[in-house]
């Protein structure tokens, strides 16, 4: 059992930590997550040997809807796959402008992937 006179101590501890983190202005953990996906995948598909084991060419690349780096969603079998790293990041990509994904170099995508609004 907790004693009553640390409890004050401990609450006023957690607003401090909330205060500091709401300070500090982190990305949101979807945020970081995606970027943590998107990095990966970029590296793949810019390095030719692991892009044509790794990954498959589009069919059709519509001028409308896609970007020039476009690639096909993984077809999977399970729900289970369908949420893994390949097909969520995939999706990810897609759904970057033409101008971030077409951006060669590692570092810099990553800082300009960092400051991109709409993720």
């Amino acid at each position: 059992m907790v004693p009553c006179d640390i409890l004050p101590a401990r609450s006023l501890a957690r607003f401090h930590i909330t205060v500091m983190k709401s300070q500090l202005t982190l990305p949101d953990l979807s945020v970081h997550s995606r970027i943590s996906r998107l990095c990966p995948l970029h590296k793949i598909y810019y390095l030719e040997p692991l892009r044509q084991s790794v990954l498959s060419q589009p069919t059709y690349i519509s001028a409308r809807h896609d970007h020039s780096c476009t690639i096909p969603r993984p077809k999977t079998i399970s729900t289970e796959r369908q949420h893994s790293l390949l097909p969520e990041a995939t999706e990810d990509w897609n759904g970057l402008p033409n101008d971030i994904v077409t951006i060669t170099d590692s570092a810099k995508f990553r800082i300009v992937l960092t400051n991109h609004s709409p993720l």
